[in-house]
């Protein structure tokens, strides 16, 4: 448990804890000790913990084979579950070939819709998962809504948990120059961000941030900059994969050089 959790004590922030322990029908201080690494969760309190943290099944698979070879009393046992984890990291090593090999086949269908990764990022969340919830929440109608996850799924996308609740199957994805939909993505998400920025520039927008300015320098300070908005997106995407999935934000960076035609 002590590899499985590793990191966890410093992820949870104050005052989740308790609602961590009672989660997993613990208490906070034998909870404290599992953290360090100095004591082990039972199997269903592994299984609690999966479920608080909103674990997709096959990492749930792998979390509960990590628990039990680290609860295994004998070395018979301890390459049993050895070989569990192995096999699991296979499964999810076809999973992720496969899923990569239907979005080379659906890049543009998806990259280019505004729609298909909206509905997509809102299976994602963890009290929006029905098409009455997925319509209050983005305003489209339910047959919009029903038509794009019936694309989703075609996709490798996403999938029907239980009747009529949806659940995203991938959550990370990524398209780079090489991919059809590559300029209307950004185009889309661009023209988004300066919508939202007209409608909202004369009142307080909480957490939302827009810069823009002129940067008179030369190449190399250019190429530090770059350099350093490469490393804070390195920075930012361990604390979004850590943390609850609660709402929809849109980051988008921009640094090019200013020439013809203007």
């Amino acid at each position: 448990m002590s590899y499985a959790l590793k990191g966890e004590r410093d992820r949870v922030k104050r005052g989740e804890l308790s609602k961590l322990a009672e989660h997993m029908a613990c208490h906070v201080s034998y909870l404290s000790q599992v953290l360090k690494g100095e004591r082990h969760c039972s199997l269903e309190q592994g299984l609690r913990f999966c479920q608080w943290k909103n674990l997709s099944e096959i990492q749930t698979q792998f979390f509960m084979a990590q628990l039990s070879y680290e609860r295994a009393g004998t070395q018979s046992l301890k390459l049993y579950y050895k070989n569990a984890k192995d096999e699991i990291k296979r499964k999810a090593t076809r999973i992720k070939e496969q899923v990569e090999t239907k979005m080379l086949d659906g890049d543009s269908i998806f990259f280019s819709s505004l729609r298909l990764q909206l509905i997509h990022a809102m299976t994602q969340l963890e009290k929006v998962n029905t098409l009455q919830e997925f319509s209050n929440f983005s305003g489209w109608d339910e047959g919009q809504i029903s038509e794009s996850l019936q694309t989703l799924k075609s996709l490798g996308l996403v999938k029907e948990a239980k009747p009529g609740s949806w659940q995203a199957t991938h959550n990370f994805l990524h398209i780079d120059r090489s991919q059809t939909g590559y300029s209307q993505f950004h185009q889309n998400w661009r023209n988004y961000s300066l919508t939202q920025f007209l409608l909202n520039s004369s009142r307080e927008t909480g957490s939302d941030f827009n810069m823009s300015s002129l940067v008179i320098t030369d190449p190399e300070v250019a190429s530090f900059i770059s350099r350093a908005l490469t490393t804070l997106i390195k920075d930012i995407s361990p604390a979004v994969r850590d943390s609850q999935s609660q709402q929809v934000y849109y980051l988008g960076i921009d640094f090019t050089q200013v020439q013809k035609p203007w």
